[in-house]
């Protein structure tokens, strides 16, 4: 007969098959209007699986127009939706990705239904953030006033039912566990019945769960729908913006985790930054110091969540600022700003208070808070375009005064730099006078200057450098107010920091003022070409106006060092930039200013130096400006002049700086007209000639010469003035000291005041033969002197008057001969003193161009110049060439230029038109010579004739045999003559027309590849072209002509590349640089002629293109320097030849020559940096293959080169991986090309360690930069391989100390235990981690068979671990991939668990885990009980595994059951170690139940316990006993009701007879704590006959011998004193006095044990009685009637004797502190007693005037006022 639950399941059955049949809505319905209410009733029959399968088949009944009943009734919906979430956890959910998933909504009919599947997400989502408080409170509320954290009154009152407290109070029937109840509806969202868009926000809502096991999934959900989710929906946005505040007036906002989350999606939402208002709100609410939660109740949230939350809205600020526009940020930036700035200022400003900066986050949100100001600032420029430029004056004050740190001095800079681009595009005036003037003051200001009279806060960080920046950034370059600013940062403040200076600079520097103004006039490229004149300067008048001093400042300059006034201090970097200025102003008005390269003012300084037809220009241009008729002009050269004259008088003429030599550019210079306006200083210049310094009496005389020599001096001045210098200049004969240097300025001043008045012709007014007695007194300084300054002045002083013909050979007189003049400066030019040898020079000048006469003095003068070719020093010979020229051409040569220093024509030189064509002959001839040091100093003659004197026509008719010469040098191994034939080729294809042009690129090109006499030279094949081992090849080096041919042969076409490899062959210029430095040929070979031969040649690139990566430094310097001369566009030409240059890199990077390949390696490394990816696509494979071939060549360095090669392989891989998206398609063309070769033999696989080394390594980091979308079709591969790689690549050192264990004192376990650690916290085994982070649902299926591959091929210990590592993470961290694949590995670890190894079997044991929580009520009890075994290792084990699977001490409730029964079988077991396990496990399940254990649990336990305390003691078994005391302790409702009581004082008394030694000290005390527990004095009897014979025992035999126990346990005499001490414990807690019948024999019988035990001399026992009394006479107090007659207190009296006679201070003080409470306990109950009233007084108060401890005393003194109060 069929069973009534048969029946009722078949009908369910059935009604499930027509429902299932059922093919439209009507039909369904109607069955659901004929059924349901059956079907409903079937919910409480008494059959379980009734019950289930009803819950389970109503659940797509109930779903079915869920949403059109709510909207029918809210009342009905609710109830609709309750019984959902019901009938939920009965419903099983297909596997994650199945077939039956991914059915899941067509099964439930969402299809067609989707506003029910949308009702559905939309109040799961408002079910996890439902949130019910204390059933007390909710019993108070009603639904009108019940809320919570983003749900509405009316959505709360819908959830709860209307507020019934039973709907969510799982300890009534019928009510719903929350905690569980969202767990199973997120799980139910997470399946495929809900769309992304639909499961989206409820998934967001729990990854912001308290609860862990909700938030886990919640973050799961999240992070598959976020990539399908736009947060540019506006829909969404708005959504999440109103949860984020909660609607207005409906409900309460979300809880702050929530918020942070939401604020997370916003800051990724450019939608969201167009909600100005709420964006406004937000950062209103935010910032304040104190958060009100969404609860709605008014909770201060000051905490960490709070602080998150606010560091969260600075991110969404930033946000809103970078990505806002321009439009919704003018909104959204004021009131936002304002808000932040009210923030900090809260908290302190400019200095925060003890608030402000409490924690490092909070300086951290300060600094944020700076960051946002000036981004959105920057936004909305009308914050801070405003006249007072209010808000950047706070922001450098906050920089200049703000103390939190040095970060929140970067993020204020930074806002400062976000802001700079704003005032830089401002042109409002009114803005940029402010702007001027708060610059100006924080460029003065200093650091702990005080902000003001009114301010209590003082700089304390400098601003000088944003200050500097902003002026260079925000004003023009004319502007004469930024530049002075410049000129403050430079010159004003001492000791100023380096940047500082140099942002000075560059603000000065037109050159760099046009790249940093590059940026905001939005140019790409700067062209250095482009003219000066593209800034406008400042006005020469304007800036001296401005930066240098007044007439009345300069009145007085006679500071030291010390008291150098803050304008003096600027006053030369003002001098050198009005100079500057000047300069730059006349020559661009001629159309001649330099290219305003990085070079632009030395070679400004040369041309004017060098160049006479422009010096000229420049006085036309200066005499022009300073006409009558331009009066600002003049005065402002004439101020110019006087306050460089007056920096070199300063300091009692020291001189201040180059004050002195830009008086004397710009003076020499300057009109006639103005320079005779300076007159009246000559005499201030006394003290500069007679300096102390070298260098100011040479300038100072030089400004006195050409002061002094002017017209406007006056006569009677000027006579004067040569009488006082004269008087000086004759004490040279004994003048020493200060007084020589005396003697030397007035030398030179002399000297330079002799030769102007000459050439203006005003040395005639002078006394006849001054001059003369003047060059007399010199030449005698000449021929006589020892003192080296006086000779170099005579030197200098026979120039200069040989220079103007004041000093001429015809005027010489004896002694004074020219033969001896002249010897005696040979002489010393010998020695190498230039300044020798130019005075020879220009004491040539003097003679007139007699070529006839063989005995002419200037034609011995040329050969002694000639005669220093053997000089050694190259700057001698260059001043030797530059005699040379002055003697060949006079005023003509361009060497003199600079030494006309007045107005006025060049003087004329005596004819020398004969001896400049002689001499450039002489030299040509010279260059031939076989001398090397002829041939040098030639080379060098050379060049400074062609430079000096190449305008000349004899020199420039000889420009193609200077050719010749210089193309001679050209193979020279002497560095410096190439250098030299080098620049002088340039100056000659400089100076030559087009014709000659041609002719020397052909020369040049002719000779690199002629076989007659050339550049080159005779060569043949054995022709020694380098020094042996110059070029060394590892065998050998390169030596002959023969070698380097070789270079081309491998073009293949020898026409033309010969001619330039020829170039590089000859080892004086392939090895050499300086033919190819700054002088070098490029201006030649990039000439355009040159250009066509290469672009008929392209098969020369990429041989070139190699050798610039060549080892050798020589040889890859001359190349890179070939290549910058031959290619104009070196991007572009790579790009055209791309394919060709690495062709042939990958040909020859496995060539024979280490040097080839190396340079390869080097050179594929530089040619992919930078370049697109689909450029080098189809090589990327080889590069790879031949990358690691090479990484395991011979050579070292080699190697070297192809690790570096395979760095930046990887780096760039990297890179485009952590690019995301934007390379994602380059990324996984790459990943492509290179896992494959990664993965294979020539890479893990790989023989050579260091291939293996380096490809494991670039996997990893492959791995961990790479994302998901890119690796993931790698995943499975990556798995499998690294789990094998985990043994394989473990060092075989390993393996051997395991083998060999017993050797190094360790086991074999321990090796593996390391190992096991080792394994975990690997670089592989977090590759792996990361491997498994990137696995998705469609990739798991794949992952989990290769890991099935790896478990079943693994061979060695770490690859095992690994294995079951990847298991136990699979099981915890991607639990909801991996349950569908977890039962076929938990059937695979069936074997697994067994391995012979411990360790392995372990690991495995542990990966079992994911489905251990299923078995948990078959495993867990065995568990519980095993960890208590008495092996270390099995105790750890399952101690972990207990420890892993259950959430506290008190689960052991939901096994206990379990637990109890298999302990209780094993109890009697005759395993010793399995019955001691039993016992401690069934002690450990009564130590874990809490405070209290209820009855039913108790009726439980009580035969575990009495059975695991039966039979003979054993170690560990005192842990039952005391266990066995907290029993009875938490279950008194238990025993004291019942005949149990009994049994358990039965136990315990068993227990404490017990004989062992080690097991009865424990036995006492619990049989002590028993008695408390009991307390009716009922055991004193029973306790008195036990302890009786043991305390007699114990005290009489207290000199027993001590017997030493065994390693870490007590002594005998330890336990002895333990046992005594709980014996005596126990006598004196058992006696109850109300219950004893005759008290004072009770006390007298105590009182004999207690002495017997007294005379054990320990502290246990001590302590013991001293407790024992004061609770037995506190006992007595408080049943005073009970003492009876005298006889109990004569036993007391006695008592009290032995307590104060034998008080010592030798006891410790915590001994003597219990004694004297026993002292006072015994005291309140002596009131009725006399004698022992006094006694005891007497006793104590001894006692306490001994007493040294306070605390004792305190306590006899409490004892003395007790007795003193008695009658």
């Amino acid at each position: 007969m069929e069973s009534s639950e048969a029946k009722e399941l078949s009908l369910v059955g059935k009604l499930e098959l027509r429902v299932a049949l059922a093919d439209s809505d009507t039909k369904l319905e109607s069955i659901i209007r004929t059924f349901l209410a059956p079907l409903l009733l079937k919910l409480a029959s008494e059959h379980l699986s009734v019950r289930n399968k009803e819950r389970v088949e109503l659940l797509p009944l109930v779903i079915h127009g869920l949403a059109a009943d709510a909207a029918a009734s809210a009342n009905h919906g609710a109830l609709l939706f309750n019984l959902f979430l019901r009938l939920l956890p009965y419903f099983s959910l297909p596997q994650r990705g199945s077939k039956d998933d991914l059915e899941l909504r067509q099964k439930l009919n969402l299809v067609e239904r989707p506003d029910d599947a949308d009702f559905i997400a939309s109040w799961s989502g408002r079910l996890i953030l439902l949130s019910v408080g204390r059933q007390s409170d909710m019993t108070l509320g009603t639904p009108a006033n019940m809320a919570c954290p983003g749900l509405s009154v009316e959505n709360y009152g819908f959830l709860t039912l209307h507020g019934k407290t039973e709907t969510w109070n799982p300890t009534v029937a019928g009510g719903l566990n929350l905690a569980e109840t969202k767990i199973a509806v997120i799980s139910f969202l997470a399946s495929g019945a809900f769309l992304d868009n639909e499961r989206f926000l409820p998934a967001l809502f729990a990854s912001a769960d308290t609860n862990s096991r909700i938030s886990e999934i919640g973050e799961d959900v999240v992070k598959r729908v976020l990539p399908n989710t736009s947060l540019e929906d506006a829909a969404l946005v708005n959504n999440l913006f109103e949860l984020y505040f909660g609607p207005s007036g409906i409900a309460p906002p979300v809880r702050t985790q929530l918020r942070l989350k939401i604020v997370g999606l916003l800051c990724k939402s450019i939608v969201a930054t167009t909600y100005t208002t709420q964006v406004v709100k937000m950062v209103e609410e935010g910032i304040i110091p104190a958060e009100v939660d969404g609860a709605g109740g008014g909770v201060n949230l000051t905490g960490r969540e709070a602080s998150k939350l606010r560091g969260q809205i600075f991110a969404f600020t930033n946000w809103v600022a970078r990505m806002g526009s321009s439009q919704d940020l003018g909104l959204i930036a004021p009131r936002v700003v304002t808000r932040l700035r009210a923030f900090i200022e809260q908290r302190g400003w400019p200095q925060p208070s003890a608030e402000g900066a409490r924690s490092q986050y909070e300086l951290s949100l300060r600094g944020y808070a700076y960051e946002s100001i000036g981004l959105l600032a920057k936004a909305c420029p009308s914050l801070l375009l405003e006249p007072k430029v209010n808000l950047l004056s706070w922001l450098f004050r906050s920089l200049s005064q703000d103390s939190s740190g040095g970060s929140i001095a970067v993020s204020v800079e930074e806002a400062l730099g976000s802001v700079l681009g704003v005032f830089a595009r401002c042109q409002d005036k009114e803005v940029k006078d402010s702007l001027r003037l708060l610059l100006l003051y924080q460029i003065q200001q200093t650091v702990d200057d005080q902000q003001s009279s009114s301010s209590a806060y003082k700089v304390c960080r400098s601003t000088r450098y944003i200050a500097v920046r902003y002026a260079n950034r925000c004003f023009p370059y004319e502007d004469v107010f930024a530049r002075w600013i410049d000129i403050i940062a430079i010159g004003l403040h001492p000791n100023e920091r380096s940047e500082v200076i140099e942002e000075g600079k560059k603000g000065l520097d037109l050159h760099w003022f046009r790249l940093l103004h590059s940026a905001y006039d939005n140019t790409s490229k700067l062209d250095n070409r482009t003219n000066a004149m593209d800034i406008r300067l400042p006005r020469f008048d304007a800036l001296v106006r401005h930066m240098l001093p007044s007439s009345e400042d300069l009145g007085d300059l006679k500071h030291s060092d010390d008291t150098v006034p803050g304008y003096l201090r600027v006053l030369e970097p003002s001098l050198a930039y009005c100079r500057r200025i000047l300069l730059s102003q006349a020559l661009a008005s001629l159309g001649s200013e330099p290219d305003t390269n990085a070079d632009w003012e030395r070679r400004q300084d040369t041309i004017i130096a060098t160049d006479d037809n422009i010096r000229t220009k420049v006085k036309t241009y200066l005499e022009e400006i300073t006409s009558e008729d331009r009066e600002d002009n003049r005065q402002a050269l004439l101020g110019y002049l006087l306050a460089s004259l007056q920096g070199l008088m300063w300091n009692y003429g020291e001189g201040l700086g180059q004050c002195g030599d830009y008086f004397l550019q710009i003076c020499s210079l300057s009109p006639n007209q103005v320079v005779g306006q300076l007159v009246s200083d000559i005499s201030s210049l006394q003290r500069s000639i007679y300096s102390n310094s070298h260098g100011t009496r040479h300038t100072a005389a030089q400004a006195f010469g050409i002061l002094a020599s002017h017209e406007n001096y006056s006569l009677n001045a000027l006579e004067h003035s040569v009488h006082a210098l004269t008087k000086q200049a004759k004490t040279w004969r004994h003048a020493v000291g200060a007084e020589a240097n005396k003697c030397h300025g007035a030398i030179l001043a002399l000297a330079y005041l002799f030769s102007r008045l000459s050439y203006r012709h005003r040395i005639d007014a002078l006394p006849e033969r001054s001059g003369e007695d003047f060059s007399l007194e010199v030449l005698d300084i000449v021929m006589n002197t020892k003192d080296k300054t006086l000779r170099d002045a005579a030197y200098t002083a026979v120039d200069q008057l040989s220079l103007f013909s004041v000093l001429r050979p015809e005027n010489l007189k004896s002694p004074y001969s020219l033969t001896a003049v002249v010897s005696k400066l040979v002489e010393e030019a010998k020695s190498g003193n230039e300044k020798a040898i130019t005075t020879i020079g220009h004491f040539a000048m003097g003679f007139d161009d007699d070529s006839n006469a063989t005995d002419n003095g200037l034609h011995q003068i040329l050969e002694w110049l000639y005669g220093l070719h053997e000089l050694r020093q190259p700057e001698s010979q260059f001043a030797v060439g530059e005699a040379l020229a002055v003697c060949a051409a006079g005023w003509e040569s361009r060497s003199l230029i600079a030494s006309l220093d007045i107005e006025g024509s060049r003087p004329s030189s005596s004819g020398r038109e004969v001896l400049l064509p002689q001499v450039l002959q002489r030299v040509l001839s010279d260059c031939k010579s076989t001398k090397p040091a002829l041939k040098k100093a030639s080379s060098i003659w050379l060049l400074c004739l062609v430079q000096y004197c190449g305008h000349l026509s004899p020199i420039l008719d000889q420009l193609r045999s200077c050719q010749t010469a210089f193309k001679g040098f050209l193979a020279d191994r002497d560095s410096l003559i190439q250098e030299t034939a080098s620049r002088g080729l340039s100056i000659v294809y400089e100076k030559g027309d087009k014709h000659l042009r041609d002719d020397l690129v052909r020369d040049l090109v002719g000779s690199f590849t002629s076989t007659t006499t050339g550049l080159a030279g005779n060569v043949t094949a054995e022709t020694e072209l380098f020094e042996p081992g110059a070029l060394p090849t590892g065998d050998g080096s390169i030596t002959t002509y023969k070698d380097i041919m070789s270079l081309a042969s491998e073009v293949g076409d020898p026409s033309l590349v010969y001619k330039f490899m020829s170039l590089a062959s000859n080892n004086a210029i392939w090895s050499g640089r300086a033919a190819f430095g700054r002088f070098g040929l490029s201006s030649i070979l990039s000439d355009s002629s040159v250009n066509g031969y290469l672009a008929q040649n392209p098969k020369l690139y990429p041989k070139l293109y190699r050798y610039r990566f060549d080892p050798n430094p020589n040889v890859r310097s001359a190349m890179n320097d070939i290549w910058a001369a031959l290619v104009q566009d070196s991007v572009s030409t790579i790009n055209q030849h791309f394919d060709e240059i690495m062709k042939d890199l990958l040909s020859s990077i496995l060539g024979k020559e280490w040097r080839v390949r190396q340079a390869c390696c080097a050179a594929i490394a530089d040619l992919i940096q930078g370049r697109p990816f689909e450029k080098y696509e189809q090589y990327l494979s080889q590069i790879w293959s031949q990358t690691f071939r090479v990484m395991d060549d011979v050579k070292s360095s080699v190697r070297d080169a192809a690790m570096s090669l395979a760095r930046v392989l990887t780096s760039i891989l990297v890179r485009s991986l952590e690019a995301g998206d934007s390379s994602s398609t380059s990324a996984e063309m790459m990943l492509k090309n290179v896992l494959p070769f990664l993965l294979s033999p020539s890479g893990l696989e790989s023989s050579a360690t260091e291939v293996q080394g380096f490809a494991l390594q670039t996997l990893l980091q492959l791995i961990k930069k790479a994302n998901g979308k890119s690796i993931k079709a790698f995943l499975p591969e990556l798995v499998e391989r690294l789990l094998g790689l985990l043994s394989s690549l473990e060092p075989q050192a390993v393996n051997y100390v395991h083998l060999n264990a017993d050797k190094y004192g360790m086991t074999a376990q321990q090796i593996d235990d390391m190992r096991l650690t080792s394994i975990r916290g690997s670089p592989m085994m977090e590759a792996i981690e990361r491997c498994l982070d990137l696995v998705d649902e469609p990739t798991m299926e794949n992952v989990c068979r290769s890991i099935e591959r790896a478990i079943k091929t693994a061979v060695g210990l770490p690859s095992k671990v690994g294995c079951s590592r990847v298991l136990v993470s699979l099981s915890t961290r991607h639990n909801y991939l991996f349950r569908a694949h977890a039962d076929g590995f938990l059937r695979l670890m069936g074997k697994l668990v067994l391995d012979r190894n411990d360790t392995v079997s372990s690991s495995y044991a542990v990966a079992s885990g994911d489905r251990f929580s299923a078995l948990a009520a078959e495993f867990l009890p065995l568990t519980f009980i095993a960890k208590h075994d008495s092996h270390d290792h099995v105790k750890e084990l399952f101690q972990d595994t207990w420890t892993e699977n259950v959430g506290g001490s008190r689960a052991v409730l939901l096994y206990l059951q379990e637990i109890l029964q298999l302990a209780t079988q094993n109890l009697n077991s005759p395993r010793w170690a399995v019955k001691h396990a039993s016992a401690l496990a069934v002690a450990d399940t009564v130590t874990s139940m809490g405070a209290e254990i209820s009855p039913a649990n108790a009726r439980r336990i009580w035969p575990a316990i009495d059975t695991a305390l039966t039979g003979k003691s054993w170690e560990g078994k005192e842990i039952v006993l005391r266990a066995f005391i907290e029993f009875v302790k938490k279950t008194k409702e238990f025993w004291q009701a019942s005949e149990i009581g009994a049994k358990m004082k039965s136990l315990m008394l068993r227990e404490a007879r017990r004989n062992s030694l080690s097991y009865r000290p424990h036995a006492l005390v619990c049989l002590r704590d028993f008695v408390d527990i009991f307390g009716d004095g009922s055991m004193f009897e029973d306790v008195y006959s036990l302890v009786e014979p043991l305390i007699q025992d114990l005290g009489k035999n207290n000199d027993q011998m001590d017997i030493d126990s065994a390693s870490g346990k007590e002594s005998s005499t330890m336990i002895r004193h333990k046992t005594l001490a709980a014996a005596v414990g126990s006598l004196l807690h058992s006696i109850e006095p109300s219950k004893v019948t005759d008290i004072g024999t009770s006390l007298s019988e105590i009182l004999s044990l207690v002495k017997d035990a007294s005379t054990v001399d320990a502290r246990a026992v001590k302590e013991a009685v001293f407790e024992g009394e004061e609770l037995l006479f506190g006992r007595l107090y408080s049943q005073k009637s009970s003492l009876g007659s005298g006889k109990a207190y004569d036993i007391l009296d006695q008592f009290a004797t032995n307590l104060v006679q034998s008080m010592s201070q030798d006891e410790l003080e915590s001994l003597r502190l219990k004694r004297a409470k026993a002292i006072l306990s015994l005291a309140k109950i002596s009131h009725n007693n006399a004698r022992l009233t006094r006694s005891l007084g007497r006793g104590v108060a001894g006692a306490r005037d001994g007493e040294r401890s306070d605390s004792v005393r305190q306590i006899l003194d409490e004892a003395l006022r007790t007795l003193d109060e008695q009658p």
